[in-house]
């Protein structure tokens, strides 16, 4: 396990240079960003430590999907393998093991930032909360697929679809839920088309502390989605004509060798 620390990383620093123009509002201008410079990894980190992590040989560790660092814990999402989340100190010692009440992979997590509880997105669209000791507290049903459980604020729990349809709702990019009961409060982002094929999804997400900026697929704006809800354009990528639209995409030839 790696512990980086210092300079943010070139992401976060071209939101932090911009983060003044976060709404767009009549006349008001959106920066346009032409990305050219490329950097080295040394210029986005000022140390590196590797902490040895003590994996129990009881359950085994397989791919590192998520990690979070909460309240001097360091919490390892791997829903292939032991299909757990494993929870370390700083210091890489084995603290404890959380699993799905149903034995079922979890496909990803947030953590409550108010109680500690962590929040499970598991296979067959649940949701499962847990206290920090294990403890299953209550769950939920959602009713389409996501993506990614991209952060919680204010009691809500924010996530992204991955182009899936919201049951009874329509095709949305973001959706929030309540954290006590997980019932959908908003859909954000409505979209018309989807792609034809399957695509790996863009993870492009940073955190500056009072919104969470993003991209998606097909798509040149980084967007910010507020604690509150809202949704506005931050900065426009001049990638001069080179990012496809869903029409074009689906339109295309693909070889595949």
């Amino acid at each position: 396990m790696r512990r980086v620390s210092g300079k943010v990383s070139f992401f976060i620093l071209l939101i932090s240079s911009f983060v003044c123009c976060t709404k767009r509002s009549g006349d008001t201008p959106i920066h346009v960003l032409q990305p050219e410079e490329k950097l080295q990894f040394h210029e986005l980190v000022s140390s590196i430590e590797l902490i040895p992590l003590e994996f129990s040989e009881e359950f085994g560790f397989g791919e590192v999907e998520k990690v979070l660092v909460f309240d001097g814990k360091i919490f390892l999402l791997d829903p292939t393998f032991s299909k757990s989340i494993q929870a370390f100190d700083l210091n890489g010692k084995f603290i404890k093991r959380y699993k799905s009440f149903q034995e079922t992979t979890i496909w990803d997590f947030v953590i409550d930032k108010s109680s500690g509880d962590l929040i499970l997105y598991t296979l067959g669209k649940n949701f499962e909360r847990f206290s920090p000791e294990g403890e299953l507290l209550n769950t939920g049903k959602n009713l389409g697929t996501l993506a990614d459980l991209l952060f919680e604020e204010n009691g809500n729990l924010f996530a992204y679809t991955g182009f899936s349809e919201i049951s009874g709702k329509g095709n949305f990019n973001l959706v929030s839920f309540s954290m006590d009961d997980f019932s959908l409060i908003e859909t954000y982002l409505p979209f018309e088309k989807e792609p034809s094929v399957g695509i790996e999804r863009v993870k492009n997400y940073a955190w500056n502390g009072n919104g969470l900026f993003f991209s998606l697929p097909f798509n040149k704006e980084i967007l910010v989605l507020s604690g509150n809800g809202q949704v506005n354009e931050s900065i426009l990528l001049d990638f001069e004509g080179r990012i496809f639209s869903v029409d074009q995409f689906n339109s295309s030839e693909c070889i595949v060798e």
